[in-house]
């Protein structure tokens, strides 16, 4: 019988990792421009040690305006050291941090309960939440973020389980804090937000430890971070500048706390995000319904109740990183922001394990017929997902990589290309090409090609240019 459960878990696990991995060549269908950028940028690290400015092991990596975060785009790196950098190899790398993810997950749930339906019942749910799904087809840095936060969840039980805490729960609890801030940008402020919720693990004997942990993340962490932002002008904050309307609180207080108390409001309710969901159909599907299966709110409400109760600290942290990590998508007016919002989600799955546990009739009835809503529903977001979700090609600018492959056949050399939004996909998909790079010229801002040559750009060819490929919003041509 020992035997059989574990070759049946097996088989359980195998099968959804061929689901899981399924489809990826063509949905979505091309890469976005930051796919390009972060998987460029790996592949430079991997092959000179240097980003594409030439800064050699950056800790962040300048891009458009913003910087992106580090641990994805090393981790990146580290695989294309032992595979061809291709599309589908970036997408089968974050694919895999989501299936670790999900794994993550049922190891957390079975930790806590020794329990395998509820084992088994959080593995899934992990797997087909839409926002937990869809991110993990999309080579951006928040692919990673699902695994950290399960990182610092079995840091924190591990912590809760122990009256005092040695140096290594120490140096876990820092480090899944420190891998939270550096792997996404909303992780800088959820890094300080889970930081300081670690006061609800105090105890007399861990008064010290607590102090230990937070000098050890401010270490590791927020120093290296504060000085890089210093030297480089601000950096890391200017994007966040751009997008939140925090920033104006002294000249509108009023305004800012209520736009961040309607945002808060309506991305923490239920309604619009298991309905709705992220209107943007580069990171959600539209027409699938929404991010989060309603189920997962239902068990979690329940799971929340059942928390409280039992005064568990756990559990009350677990409530409390729910809570917070609404914070960063109610900051900006983009409710539902399937990357922003990532922890919300992952946090209300794991506050559905004590429902799961309940042994009450009325309440087993309860959490059977939430259980049986969230198959429907997850049915429904997967049918669309896979009917429409190819059909997404505007949405992933899939026509630069035509015009490069059908530009390089042309006899002219140098190619010139417009650095205004195609450079880098040309500097991706040249590299996945075997097209030498120094076929290619990267042309200032504000300066033109010289006559007679080969030019790849946005947009429309120039007038009286001779046009060689045109797919989408992209073109290549022959200047005059």
């Amino acid at each position: 019988m020992h035997w059989a459960r574990r070759g049946a878990a097996l088989a359980l696990v195998v099968a959804c990792a061929l689901w899981y991995f399924a489809d990826q060549r063509k949905n979505p269908p091309a890469f976005y421009l930051d796919e390009s950028s972060i998987a460029y940028n790996s592949w430079t690290i991997a092959k000179h040690g240097v980003d594409e400015y030439g800064t050699a092991f950056p800790l962040y990596f300048k891009a458009f305006g913003e910087y992106k975060n580090p641990v994805y785009i090393y981790l990146l790196a580290g695989v294309f050291e032992v595979a061809h950098p291709t599309n589908l190899v970036a997408r089968r790398f974050s694919a895999v941090l989501g299936f670790l993810a999900a794994l993550a997950m049922g190891g957390l749930a079975w930790s806590l309960t020794r329990r395998r339906l509820v084992t088994a019942i959080i593995f899934l749910t992990a797997l087909a939440t839409p926002n937990l799904f869809e991110i993990s087809r999309l080579v951006f840095e928040v692919a990673l973020f699902p695994l950290v936060l399960v990182a610092l969840l079995g840091a924190v039980l591990a912590a809760h389980r122990r009256e005092r805490w040695n140096a290594w729960i120490i140096l876990a609890l820092a480090g899944s804090l420190a891998l939270i801030t550096y792997t996404y940008s909303t992780g800088r402020l959820l890094g300080v937000l889970y930081a300081g919720g670690l006061l609800i693990l105090y105890t007399r004997e861990r008064r010290s430890q607590i102090v230990a942990v937070w000098i050890a993340y401010a270490l590791i962490a927020l120093l290296p971070i504060a000085i890089y932002n210093q030297r480089h002008g601000g950096a890391l904050t200017i994007r966040a500048k751009q997008i939140s309307f925090v920033p104006n609180w002294k000249q509108q207080p009023a305004e800012v706390l209520g736009s961040l108390e309607r945002n808060f409001a309506a991305n923490l309710l239920p309604l619009g995000q298991s309905l709705k969901g992220d209107p943007n159909a580069r990171h959600h599907v539209q027409g699938a319904g929404g991010n989060v299966l309603l189920m997962t709110f239902a068990l979690a409400a329940i799971g929340a109740m059942v928390a409280i109760r039992r005064r568990d600290r756990f559990w009350l942290f677990v409530v409390f990183a729910a809570l917070v990590s609404v914070i960063p998508v109610s900051v900006i007016n983009e409710n539902y922001h399937s990357l922003r919002i990532v922890p919300y989600p992952l946090m209300l799955i794991v506050l559905a394990i004590p429902a799961l546990e309940l042994t009450d009739r009325r309440w087993r009835a309860v959490v059977a017929v939430a259980l049986l809503a969230g198959v429907f529903q997850a049915t429904w977001f997967f049918y669309h997902f896979y009917r429409d979700g190819r059909n997404r090609g505007d949405w992933f600018e899939a026509g630069i990589r035509s015009v490069v492959y059908e530009t390089v056949a042309q006899p002219e050399r140098p190619i010139y290309v417009i650095r205004v939004g195609s450079y880098i996909h040309v500097l991706w998909y040249a590299v996945q090409g075997n097209i030498p790079l120094s076929e290619l010229h990267i042309l200032p801002d504000n300066t033109n090609a010289p006559p007679n040559s080969l030019v790849i750009s946005t947009g429309a060819p120039c007038d009286g240019c001779r046009e060689v490929s045109r797919h989408g919003n992209f073109s290549s041509y022959v200047t005059r």
